[in-house]
């Protein structure tokens, strides 16, 4: 879903589509229930997840390769998209959310840094999923170490073995 959102301008958005998947019928629950939302980011051939609380009107950029950089460097790599995926979100939830109203002003965009060492680009969007499931909204529980991970060229020749099985099957 997010990665329609970094399209060239907003209004390229598919409404309909966005409609249906923040449907309560799609999601199981009410969209306007949730405190966070989490959005997974595809920017520069890697992954960040940028954390959105409509009540404090802040997003938090979570971005796994500039962790340990300074955070001059992370707004500078993220501070246009950030405002344009709040745009993009606030038209999105206005179009298709009744009574849901998400002011344009008065928003705060922060910057994680020091979570961890900074990742490689293929690694991204490992700690990506580990950043939603761990994040606790101060903290992130498990961090991913270099051993816990598995590297990308075994993911990718375990999806080759399985597609050559399958093809003989």
């Amino acid at each position: 879903m997010m990665q329609l959102a970094l399209m060239y301008r907003s209004y390229d958005l598919d409404f309909e589509f966005m409609n249906t998947m923040m449907s309560y019928e799609a999601l199981g629950y009410r969209l306007l229930w949730t405190k966070k939302l989490m959005l997974p980011v595809p920017m520069m051939d890697s992954y960040s997840l940028y954390v959105v609380d409509v009540e404090e009107r802040t997003l938090l950029v979570m971005d796994p390769c500039e962790t340990s950089e300074p955070m001059s460097e992370m707004q500078y790599k993220h501070e246009d998209n950030a405002n344009f995926i709040l745009a993009g979100l606030r038209r999105c939830i206005h179009e298709n959310i009744p009574g849901w109203y998400i002011p344009a002003q008065g928003w705060t965009i922060n910057y994680n840094v020091n979570m961890h060492e900074s990742c490689e680009i293929e690694d991204s969007w490992l700690h990506v999923v580990n950043y939603s499931r761990n994040y606790t909204g101060l903290y992130l529980q498990n961090v991913l170490t270099p051993a816990r991970i598995i590297p990308h060229k075994y993911i990718e020749s375990l999806v080759q073995l399985s597609k050559h099985l399958v093809e003989r099957a």
